[in-house]
Parts: structure tokens; sequence; C-alpha cells
């Protein structure tokens, strides 16, 4: 996980977590990869786009990552609660 998420962040541009770090016996953690969501919307569907396009590059699954976990994007002002 520290591995791939280095790889992650200098060749994606996306920081991720390696959730390792959070468990005692760090085998648990291994297959997953942790991201902070403290960021401005637009920081975030950058993310989401260079993730996808990871996907694609690699050619595994038909779903894009990220889908359904970034709101759809605003169109004006009048459409904020």
């Amino acid at each position: 996980d520290v591995a791939f998420c280095r790889h992650l962040i200098e060749k994606v541009g996306v920081a991720a977590i390696p959730p390792s770090a959070f468990y005692e016996n760090t085998r648990f953690g291994k297959s997953y990869v942790r991201f902070a969501f403290c960021k401005k919307e637009e920081t975030l569907r950058e993310a989401v786009r260079r993730l996808a396009a990871l996907r694609r590059y690699s050619g595994s699954g038909s779903r894009a990552v990220g889908e359904g976990l970034a709101p759809p994007a605003r169109s004006g002002p009048d459409e904020r609660p």
C-alpha cells in the first residue's frame, strides 16, 4: 500500500494515505487506500478525473473511478441550499 500510494502521488498527482499506518498489524490495511475529502470541490473533481484516466489506461473495469462519489456540478448560485 505504501508503494502504491507513492505511485499515485508521483505519477498521477493524487495524494493518498497508506492505511497500514493505522493498523497495529499492517497487513490489514494492505489492500486499501485512504483519501482525504476535506478539499475544494474542484480539487476533488480533478482527482476523480486523474484516477479515472489511470483506470482507463490500465484497462480494468468498466466503471469510472469515483463514479457516484462526486456530486453533480452546480450550474448556478440559485441551486445552493
